[in-house]
């Protein structure tokens, strides 16, 4: 017996139209059922199965498939080491690292990587990393149109270089609750027509962690946009900082420097606090800019200094030279 499945032939196919980030070209999405073809069947895995590796088109799993390296239509399970260059159908389950294809993923991927590429159907894609791409809609359906096309919502936790195109329906709404970078991509779908129209679909990016930051348009919506504040070779202090968003991703402390379009007062402050046996001193400069940051000093009661930042135009690494401190034995 033989199941139907789909070609390994789409991944250049589907990569290359899909994640194409030329300007004038955008991204396009191709009918899934164009790619069926035949292949042997393995039978199916059930809830308490493990299966270590799949070669073959495999219906459904229930189970564990610790890699897969052939064809899964519906994945109710865990797929855990690999689904490495290979196809899932229609995933309701978890994938764990995710390096081929998921035409359908109404579940979770947990790690998006290596040309690894997802249609997002109401499902969560955790991290997306750099060469992988993630669309935010179902495939494109050339026997119904855009008006009769439902929405979904989805989410990307953290977008980590990885592109993400919006989808083709005008109800379609991708959430990236952390971007730091990758494209951002207006796609396009070739519909019934011939013709290739742009995609309707909404982006709604909530932390925006890169430096450029990503600007408003008619398709994207970013909440708030970040820079990171690090102090380097702060020797014998500690460095205590307050007010940031710390990065899921990097673990950098961010502090907010805009809300939608408008600019915000910046509240976060860096306290730094001479280790035992060591002061903290000045050289009487108590404000100052170091090309990215603009600050004023506090000297606190206990020797202390705190960092007022009174400007941020992008991610700064500052020493304490800069801040015109320097710490000596006590």
């Amino acid at each position: 017996m033989r199941k139907k499945s789909f070609s390994k032939n789409v991944v250049a196919i589907l990569l290359s139209a899909s994640f194409a980030t030329a300007p004038a070209l955008g991204a396009m999405l191709i009918p899934v059922s164009a790619f069926a073809w035949e292949q042997p069947v393995t039978s199916d895995n059930p809830k308490d199965g493990f299966v270590e590796y799949v070669s073959e088109y495999m219906a459904n799993n229930y189970g564990t498939v610790d890699t897969n390296d052939s064809s899964i239509e519906n994945n109710h399970g865990v797929i855990g080491a690999d689904n490495q260059d290979s196809e899932v159908l229609n995933n309701f389950g978890t994938i764990s690292q995710n390096s081929g294809l998921v035409y359908f993923n109404f579940g979770e991927v947990t790690n998006n990587f290596r040309r690894g590429y997802v249609a997002n159907v109401g499902g969560t894609v955790v991290n997306n990393f750099e060469e992988a791409g993630v669309i935010g809609g179902r495939q494109y359906d050339v026997e119904s149109s855009f008006d009769e096309s439902e929405g979904t919502d989805s989410t990307v936790v953290n977008n980590i270089g990885g592109t993400v195109v919006n989808g083709y329906c005008s109800d379609d709404l991708l959430t990236i609750n952390n971007y730091y970078y990758g494209d951002i991509v207006q796609g396009y779908t070739r519909a019934a027509s011939g013709e290739n129209e742009p995609n309707k679909g909404k982006i709604h990016i909530i932390n925006d962690f890169s430096e450029e930051g990503i600007e408003n348009n008619d398709f994207i919506t970013v909440d708030k946009h970040y820079h990171y504040v690090d102090v380097k070779d702060a020797g014998n202090a500690d460095i205590i900082y307050e007010g940031f968003t710390v990065g899921d991703y990097n673990k950098k402390h961010y502090a907010e420097i805009s809300e939608g379009s408008e600019p915000v007062n910046i509240t976060s402050t860096i306290t730094i606090k001479a280790g035992d046996g060591y002061e903290l001193i000045d050289d009487g400069l108590l404000e100052g800019d170091t090309g990215k940051l603009s600050y004023v000093l506090d000297k606190n009661d206990d020797g202390s200094y705190t960092v007022r930042i009174t400007s941020l135009s992008g991610d700064a690494e500052i020493s304490l030279k800069e801040l015109h401190l320097d710490i000596i034995g006590a």
